[in-house]
């Protein structure tokens, strides 16, 4: 294994770096634009 000095980075890091802040996605509204759709219920279901 290559030994590096850099810290190590979290997968939510890369997540936010290159992708959500380049399409200038927010956390509430990235599951819509990317397609995923769930209706907020009183009853405990699995989606």
């Amino acid at each position: 294994m290559l030994m590096t000095k850099r810290k190590p980075v979290s997968v939510s890091e890369i997540l936010v770096e290159e992708f959500m802040k380049p399409m200038e996605l927010t956390q509430a509204g990235s599951p819509t634009r990317v397609g995923f759709f769930c209706a907020l219920s009183g009853q405990n279901e699995n989606v």
